[in-house]
């Protein structure tokens, strides 16, 4: 019998057609199972607690100030300062005939203000007993108190609404104007011959005699006067808390002149000698191991603010306390708890459920950012009942365990998800983190029980290994128009 090629095509899609079962592509692929995807956005109950130390050794930025608010009570924040002279000894007084001391400022620029800024910002100058140390450990919680020795200089103040006039020059040449900037440095005068300015003039006699004295002078010479700085608000100073930056130009500048010039033609005008805090003379800013050891001691006072009973940093205070709100803040430790409800986690476990997508949604409280701008981002840590983060040896370093960027190892270190903070100048802020990997790996956990389950997530603006250090807070709506913070989920049941 014979087929002839017309014949046998219809002959195919004949049987192509009794095949179909009314696919988009009407393709029948064997082996196959329908898939429905589903979404399920599930409210999350939500607390803040408090972290009871951040690391602030070297972070890029350092504290001092006092403030009093209506959530986190009173703030106050210390700097401590290890000092390491100049290196350029030709500017030293010792190289001068009759060097004549004129005054001596302590000088740092900052990039931010939480508090007043039209009322002038007043700081004591406390000596340090002995230098930070190399391996000692320096964090937001190490007291201060047993490195303070005397006080070099009180009441030393300084605006911080201070602008200078800028001159501008058009590259068409049509003539020079001017503009405002703000000043952002605080000078504090420990010793100005000119002016009468004494609060530091034990101190400052002490110094330049040395510095007079000694042409070769170093790093031994400087710890045999003072060990370092503790710069700390005045006791009766709470308007604000300066955030001084790593790039700030931080130094001690000995103004000097010479009463008695070598040369005729050798001017008599000031000269000066730095002392250096901070970051090493020179350096770009980022941290390193030449550079003076320093950190902030940052202690809150929560006693007289709803957050009185975050003292025990075991405990936690429900949104329903906080008339439906939850906060996380940088340095004084807050964060938001939340967890993912049981019920959920088993019906997420099923072996017929495939997670295509998880994210979580954190609603902020709109234009809550007049005292404290908003927190640059969140990092999500587990924790266990008692707010305490769990840890894991990843190879032989024991970190913390924070969920990871999706697509890399969840149980990984160094790839930290960050919450992002979007539409922040709008009526509806809120942050958002894709956590798809985690959520499958903890699904996974509850399962297999590999490590310890975290009781919770605690949604905070730093991590143990951050360098950053800043006030910042955001107020999270818990309840509300927008449901407060919320798990979303994308997922395929399989059939």
């Amino acid at each position: 019998m014979r087929f002839t090629a017309a014949f046998a095509a219809l002959l195919g899609a004949t049987l192509l057609s009794a095949c179909d079962k009314g696919t988009d592509l009407n393709v029948d692929l064997p082996s196959t199972t329908s898939i429905n995807t589903t979404y399920r956005d599930t409210p999350l109950d939500a607390a803040t607690v408090r972290f009871d130390s951040l690391e602030t050794l070297k972070a890029d930025h350092f504290l001092a100030g006092r403030l009093t608010d209506n959530v986190a009570g009173t703030t106050t924040a210390t700097a401590l300062l290890n000092l390491q002279p100049s290196a350029v000894l030709d500017s030293l007084p010792a190289k001068f005939v009759a060097a004549v001391l004129d005054s001596v400022v302590f000088i740092q620029g900052y990039d931010a203000v939480q508090g007043q800024t039209s009322v002038p910002v007043v700081f004591d100058i406390v000596a340090l007993t002995a230098p930070l140390t190399e391996t000692g450990i320096y964090n937001s919680s190490v007291r201060p108190l047993p490195l303070l020795g005397a006080t070099l200089a009180t009441g030393l103040s300084d605006r911080l609404d201070r602008r200078i006039r800028i001159k501008n020059l058009p590259a068409d040449s049509s003539g020079a104007f001017y503009t405002y900037v703000n000043d952002n440095v605080v000078r504090l005068t420990l010793y100005n011959r000119r002016t009468n300015s004494t609060a530091g003039l034990a101190f400052c006699n002490r110094l330049f005699a040395d510095l007079k004295t000694k042409p070769t002078f170093g790093q031994a010479d400087l710890n045999a006067i003072v060990g370092g700085f503790a710069l700390l608000p005045n006791s009766a100073y709470n308007k604000a808390i300066v955030n001084f930056t790593r790039n700030g130009n931080s130094r001690l500048l000995v103004y000097f002149h010479d009463s008695q010039p070598v040369l005729p033609n050798r001017s008599a005008a000031w000269h000066s000698y730095s002392i250096f805090y901070g970051p090493s003379p020179g350096g770009s800013g980022a941290a390193s191991a030449r550079d003076p050891r320093y950190y902030t001691y940052l202690e809150s006072d929560f006693s007289a603010s709803p957050l009185a009973s975050l003292a025990d940093v075991t405990s936690s205070v429900p949104a329903a306390g906080l008339n439906g709100l939850a906060y996380v803040q940088d340095g004084v430790g807050l964060g938001v708890r939340v967890a993912i409800p049981a019920t959920l986690a088993t019906e997420l476990s099923s072996d017929k459920l495939a997670i295509n997508r998880a994210e979580l949604y954190i609603p902020v409280k709109p234009f809550s950012n007049a005292v404290y701008p908003f927190a640059n981002g969140l990092f999500a840590v587990e924790v266990d009942g008692h707010n305490k983060v769990l840890q894991r040896l990843n190879g032989l370093t024991l970190t913390d365990r924070v969920v990871q960027k999706d697509g890399t190892n969840p149980a990984g270190s160094n790839n930290e998800a960050v919450a992002v903070l979007y539409d922040a100048n709008t009526s509806a802020p809120y942050y958002l983190v894709p956590i798809t990997s985690y959520l499958q790996y903890y699904l996974n956990n509850l399962r297999s029980r590999a490590e310890a389950v975290p009781a919770a997530l605690v949604l905070a603006p730093t991590i143990r290994r951050s360098q950053n250090l800043t006030l910042g807070r955001s107020t999270v709506e818990v309840s509300g128009s927008r449901g407060g913070p919320r798990l979303r989920v994308y997922y395929a049941q399989l059939r």
